[in-house]
């Protein structure tokens, strides 16, 4: 999935972004209890979007899609 694709889907959700390091954001979900890295890259691969996922359990099911 593209990043910028992925970002909108994580600020439709009510999470807020802030820059880690390097290429690196930090996602905080609403509850402001739960974060996730996510690469400021192309492509985020399978395996980054099911850790976000199961980092951000507070998000409803099926936020991602």
């Amino acid at each position: 999935m593209e990043q910028r694709r992925f970002a909108t889907l994580l600020r439709r959700a009510g999470c807020t972004s802030r820059r880690g390091f390097g290429d690196l954001e930090v996602w905080t979900c609403p509850c402001e209890e739960h974060r996730a890295v996510v690469p400021d890259a192309g492509t985020i691969s399978r395996g980054v979007i099911a850790d976000t996922v199961r980092k951000l359990s507070c998000l409803p099911l099926g936020w991602w899609r």
